[in-house]
């Protein structure tokens, strides 16, 4: 019969291994990203933010490259 052992353990000392660390670490981060990116989009609708500054910030282009890279705005004319 094999032995099964988990990824990450706690050592004896009472210390917590750096490989189950790490795997804490990435999910928290992973979960900090999703929350920020739904409150910028949420500051884009309201107005708080710039769709162009939403663009230079998770496309990764510049806030010049962002506002060429905009859809165009229709306009109404009265």
């Amino acid at each position: 019969m094999t032995k099964i052992t988990p990824p990450f353990s706690v050592h004896k000392s009472g210390n917590i291994s750096r490989k189950f660390l790490t795997f804490i670490l990435k999910i928290y981060d992973k979960n900090f990203e999703r929350l920020q990116r739904q409150s910028d989009r949420q500051d884009v609708a309201m107005g708080a933010m710039g769709l162009d500054e939403y663009r230079a910030k998770y496309y990764g282009e510049t806030l010049e490259k962002a506002r060429a890279n905009l859809p165009a705005q229709n306009t109404v004319m009265e």
